[in-house]
């Protein structure tokens, strides 16, 4: 009897392996045959995401956060409000891959659905968990701790004081440089986990009137903007990865020529005066003053961070006399600029983020 259960058992443990075998194969063929759109070498930093006309033709795209090697390309949205995203790809997790005005623009945003674990109002943060696995791969965390915006909600974003511990929410964030904190934004769901729109008209108190926004008058010369040599003439991305000695002429940010049509501009400048809310600026490198066709200019500066994702500085760490990089968004038919970025520099001219 032992000699016919021993084959048998061998036959058994043989017919176990091979299906288990013939699993992983069918599993890696099929992982195998997925079409790919990778990060081109010599693009800009997540040009596979933004230039994303074509994902419909691939299965996965490279993201490269975190231990978020692939993502499925049904899970990249663009130019797509929060409420309007399906609600199993906020499950999931997604990246929001839409252009920016401003520096920083193509710093991917990730959104999701996750529970609220603990409000800390008097900090104005929210500590989160239970968020899908893109959102987890790219943290490599399970729990997530950010401040939340509370000025210029315009598309029915939530305050803390909407929601409460144990909620399920929607929550948008970037990854922030180097040891700054996250900061992102909320919205309140229902019972079926459809996006709560919440009107807030009183964050908008801050906003600076059209009359005391200051007034520069410039000529945007096109002839000098597609002159500049290719050194001077970059996708930016992340401004601490440019070479500090190309602000001394003045750098052109190209891909914001071609998406989303924007004139932005980088330079050294010294700051010539600092009021209760703008200041004044000369002492451009070259490409900068002859692309807007001025030698100075007064703008508008931000007074909290709440706003700068890209290291930039508030107009209360500025002074007169200072030496700062300076940036300008503007379009190709302005006439007018109003507002500016600014970053402090160190005594190399090195940019110090903030």
């Amino acid at each position: 009897m032992k000699e016919i259960r021993t084959p048998l058992l061998i036959f058994a443990i043989c017919i176990v392996i091979c299906a288990c075998l013939a699993i992983a194969l069918a599993f890696f063929a099929s992982d195998s045959q997925k079409k790919i759109k990778y990060a081109p070498e010599d693009g800009y930093a997540f040009q596979q995401l933004y230039e994303n006309e074509d994902l419909g033709d691939y299965d996965l795209v490279e993201v490269g956060i975190g231990s978020l090697d692939y993502l499925d390309t049904t899970l990249v949205y663009a130019d797509t409000d929060v409420q309007d995203v399906d609600r199993s790809a906020l499950e999931q997790g997604i990246i929001n891959a839409s252009f920016l005005s401003g520096p920083g623009g193509t710093v991917p945003h990730f959104v999701g659905f996750a529970q609220i674990d603990h409000v800390d109002e008097s900090q104005g943060s929210i500590t989160v968990s239970g968020y899908g696995p893109t959102i987890e791969k790219a943290l490599e965390a399970k729990q997530l701790t950010l401040e939340t915006g509370k000025e210029y909600l315009s598309r029915g974003e939530a305050l803390l004081s909407d929601v409460n511990e144990g909620d399920l929410i929607a929550v948008e964030f970037m990854l922030p440089q180097d040891s700054d904190p996250y900061f992102g934004f909320i919205w309140a769901t229902d019972d079926q986990k459809n996006i709560r729109l919440i009107d807030h008209p009183e964050t908008y108190t801050t906003t600076p009137s059209s009359n005391t926004l200051p007034s520069n008058d410039i000529s945007i010369s096109t002839e000098k903007i597609y002159s500049l040599d290719e050194a001077h003439s970059i996708s930016v991305g992340y401004i601490t990865n440019v070479d500090p000695s190309l602000f001394e002429e003045g750098v052109l940010d190209s891909l914001a020529l071609e998406v989303p049509q924007q004139v932005i501009l980088y330079s050294y400048a010294t700051v010539d005066s600092v009021s209760d809310k703008t200041a004044t600026f000369s002492h451009f490198g070259s490409n900068f003053s002859e692309i807007i066709g001025t030698d100075s200019l007064e703008l508008l500066i931000d007074s909290t961070d709440e706003h700068l994702f890209n290291g930039e500085a508030t107009l209360s760490q500025i002074a007169a006399g200072n030496t700062v990089v300076l940036s300008v968004v503007l379009g190709f038919d302005s006439s007018d600029v109003s507002t500016g970025y600014v970053w402090l520099v160190d005594e190399q001219g090195a940019i110090i983020p903030q």
